[in-house]
């Protein structure tokens, strides 16, 4: 579990016991890992993290994946059933 503490906004690897950053996020999301996102442990903002990654890419330049699995994950979250049944690999 990653947790975002609202104060400073970093993020930290609660199993690791060390902070982490998107691009370590974005690696471990693309070898399968589910990564989920609290901010100060309670309130889950995996998919607004998971969007706070694809903006870096864009924004530096990197490929940001697969337009249909975006797509999907835009429909799943606007669909108002959450990301229930929603998988991107």
């Amino acid at each position: 579990m990653i947790t975002r503490y609202s104060k400073n906004r970093r993020l930290y690897d609660r199993a690791s016991n060390r902070p982490t950053n998107l691009d370590e996020l974005a690696v471990r999301i693309s070898k399968g890992e589910d990564v989920q996102v609290f901010e100060d442990g309670t309130r889950d903002i995996t998919a607004e993290v998971y969007l706070e990654i694809l903006r870096h890419r864009v924004r530096t330049g990197l490929e940001p994946g697969n337009s249909q699995a975006i797509q999907q994950f835009v429909k799943a979250t606007l669909g108002g059933g959450g990301l229930g049944g929603f998988a991107c690999r």
